[in-house]
């Protein structure tokens, strides 16, 4: 079975890196979002990589990431 994935880098502001992994982490998986990762590439570089069941499933929840994503923008 094919799988599909994305990926996205944040730099976070200095002294936010606890409350940007509380509220990345505070979300639900979206429908179809089989697998998501957070991990820290420097001091407050991070990077995060979903694996999707199907091509469709991401850009059907592309706007319900964006609306997370304008949650965690400091």
């Amino acid at each position: 079975m094919a799988r599909f994935a994305n990926s996205l880098t944040f730099k976070v502001k200095p002294g936010k890196v606890d409350d940007f992994r509380a509220a990345f982490n505070a979300v639900d998986l979206f429908d179809g979002l089989e697998l998501r990762r957070l991990v820290q590439a420097g001091d407050r570089e991070f990077v995060s990589f979903g694996e999707w069941e199907s091509e469709e499933k991401p850009a059907a929840a592309t706007s319900g990431m964006i609306g997370h994503l304008d949650t965690i923008r400091g």
